[in-house]
């Protein structure tokens, strides 16, 4: 179905209103229009942000709307392949979420239905739209719409430049195809700059392949960009030699002013797939760069580079050579060395020490510093998991004197329901409607079975959304039901009778705040999450003593009789005292500035990562 520009805008508007594409960000308007970075045969690209970070853009990735679709199954390949392999190295456009829409429109083209597609089940009357949240990158190049090119990198014009772009896309093409996943279309126009990382990416996995066997067969290329043996059909099938004569041009074209080989300018000329063409040197090439862009592109695929390893190995010594020395940034790059260059290592010491295992000294680095860190935030897990259990079981044991709720069956619904979402919250698969369901299914049966203080403390431990805390409240309630049921520890009776229910839910705010501080600090919750945490503990404590007070009045004058749960939390002394060791704490430990820190819960968003930028589409 053809639509005008206009339609099409209009029916994004209308489902980034209803937060039907990516809930919690928005597409950019520009004068009451889209703010559309770039179209191709295959998709158009938006500009988005967040509403939590105004100041970060995206980029949407619209399929559907154009003359070429994906099917379902293509297009998930795709975004998955390009998610996995932008986790594993900085050089590859991270992709941070991805659906599908079913979009009906009406006779007079007015939206009227969406649904989420599932699988290729499919209505011929809809439209299926294909949406690619991705993180917003700069060009390196401008296209007009007469196919004139224009650099917008000034320092590519430097062969010293040059090369450090072929080493840090060389090294995207390299995980890709340790990964068996062909790019098929590298190219100018697929390559963008991070000028938050500083670096270059790979990006545009559109019509990436995933092949067994390294091999593909299916015919896909761009016009000069293309190894011969796609574009003359050579062989029943090509593999990551493909990729590394396409790579080959892009460095050709930087170092020959945008003019393909034997052509006059950003256009290919034919004689260029001839056997016989000689590639004539790109006019601003050293005599070891011309070397190595000629064996990238030679017309027959088992005469150039095997692997992207033997042409980073060539691209860091000629880097090395030109500075006589090493510089900081080769220090981090892997061991290129395979069985081809390394005669002294056999088959497998190559394939374990080489080709697979590329890791940036750096990337390790960070590696380790977050497994250091995962260990220590683990501890501090455990140890706070196990002083809520016992606070709680004590509060339990002090406040709920009545154990006849523990022989309803209804009073065991809670527990479950709030184990099932400690565990969900543990392997980051929470929902907050399912969180929503728990609160509601509590809340339901106290108002059949009565309020009990066992439930009040788990619907709390659900709503922190903190796994610690919400399977703290589950396993004290267990430990209290066996105390109550066995009759043991009577002596703990004297936390009622010397009434220090309130000494101990001072000591658990105290806890809970501590260690929301620590996963803050250790990145392991989110932006939006922490700022609200905080925002509550802010202004709890003024919040309870401000209850308490017109409590105190309200009975004082005979309103209304304060129940005796209430009573034993002292609301005006636990938040006095609350707030006095908040301030203390915050004095001692320094107050944390989400403004400052905000790049520390970047990981939600992602969830995420991120993909392509201004994205000129295939």
């Amino acid at each position: 179905m053809f639509l005008e520009k206009d339609t099409v805008e209009e029916i994004l508007c209308i489902l980034d209103a209803e937060g039907c594409i990516f809930p919690g960000y928005e597409l950019v308007k520009m004068n009451n229009k889209l703010c559309l970075l770039g179209t191709g045969g295959f998709s158009s690209v938006y500009e988005m942000n967040t509403f939590e970070r105004p100041e970060s853009k995206y980029v949407l990735k619209v399929i559907g709307f154009e003359k070429h679709v994906m099917t379902s199954e293509n297009f998930w390949d795709t975004v998955r392949l390009q998610y996995l392999l932008s986790e594993q190295t900085p050089y590859i456009c991270r992709v941070i979420s991805a659906r599908e829409l079913r979009v009906v429109l009406d006779d007079e083209g007015q939206l009227c239905e969406v649904t989420e597609v599932e699988g290729e089940r499919w209505d011929e009357d809809g439209i299926r739209l294909q949406f690619i949240l991705m993180e917003r990158l700069e060009d390196i190049v401008c296209k007009n719409r007469f196919g004139k090119i224009s650099l917008l990198k000034d320092e590519l014009v430097n062969e010293e430049c040059v090369i450090d772009f072929a080493i840090q896309i060389g090294q995207a093409l390299h995980y890709a195809h340790c990964n068996n996943v062909l790019h098929r279309d590298v190219k100018l126009e697929n390559i963008f700059w991070d000028s938050e990382s500083q670096c270059y990416k790979l990006g545009d996995f559109g019509i990436a392949k995933y092949a067994v066997e390294g091999n593909a067969e299916t015919v896909v290329y761009t016009d000069g960009y293309g190894a011969p043996e796609i574009e003359r059909h050579l062989y029943e099938s090509y593999n990551a030699t493909a990729d590394i004569y396409s790579f080959g041009i892009t460095l050709y074209l930087l170092l020959n002013d945008f003019r393909f080989p034997g052509s006059e300018g950003y256009y290919v000329n034919m004689v260029q797939y001839s056997p016989e063409f000689v590639f004539p040197a790109p006019a601003h090439a050293s005599e070891g760069m011309v070397r190595i862009i000629r064996k990238m592109c030679q017309y027959y695929q088992d005469e150039r580079y095997q692997s992207m390893a033997e042409v980073l190995m060539d691209l860091v010594a000629l880097k090395d050579k030109k500075h006589d020395a090493v510089s900081e940034e080769d220090d981090n790059l892997p061991d290129f060395e395979t069985e081809t260059y390394k005669e002294e290592s056999n088959a497998s010491d190559a394939s374990i020490g080489g080709m697979r295992r590329m890791e940036l000294t750096g990337r390790a680095k960070r590696k380790e510093d977050e497994r250091i860190d995962n260990e220590i935030y683990n501890e501090y897990s455990v140890w706070h998991f196990i002083g809520f259990t016992l606070l709680l079981m004590l509060l339990m044991r002090g406040m709920q004197s009545d154990s006849s709720i523990i022989f309803k069956w209804q009073f065991w619904i809670v527990p479950i329901t709030v184990l099932i979402e400690a565990v969900l919250l543990r392997v980051k698969e929470f929902h907050i409607l399912f969180g929503g369901i728990a609160l509601g299914i509590g809340i339901y049966l106290c108002t059949i079975i009565g309020i009990s203080v066992p439930h009040v403390i788990m619907l709390i431990g659900i709503a922190t959304g903190i796994p610690v805390v919400a399977g703290a409240s589950v396993v004290a309630t267990a430990l209290w039901t066996v105390l109550m049921v066995t009759e043991k520890m009577q002596w703990l009776d004297i936390i009622s009778k010397f009434d220090l229910n309130w000494v101990l839910l001072v000591v658990v705010l105290f806890m809970l705040n501590h260690y929301m501080m620590i996963r803050i600090d250790y990145n392991k919750t989110t932006y939006l999450r922490a700022k609200v945490g905080i925002f509550i503990f802010d202004k709890m404590y003024l919040v309870m003593m401000a209850i308490g007070v017109v409590l105190l009045a309200v009975e004082h004058f005979g309103v209304i009789q304060i129940p005796e749960v209430v009573r034993q939390i002292h609301l005006v002394r636990t938040g006095l005292v609350s707030f006095a060791l908040l301030v203390a704490y915050m004095s001692w430990n320094g107050y944390i500035d989400l403004e400052e820190e905000e790049q520390v819960y970047e990981n939600e968003m992602d969830e995420r990562g991120d993909g392509e930028r201004s994205n000129t589409t295939e």
